[in-house]
């Protein structure tokens, strides 16, 4: 897990409350007008990617 962490830009792995913390903001009022969105809870993994 400690080589993976490294090569995350954020260099460190998402914790259990941030993503809960999304998933409980995706739940909710403030997020009533948000449709068919894709967000990737990755520390920019991905966008290092490409």
């Amino acid at each position: 897990m400690q080589l993976y962490a490294e090569r995350v830009p954020m260099r460190r792995l998402g914790t259990i409350e941030e993503f809960g913390a999304l998933c409980a903001f995706s739940c909710s009022p403030q997020a009533g007008y948000i449709t068919g969105k894709s967000i990737v809870i990755d520390g920019g993994h991905v966008r290092a990617l490409l």
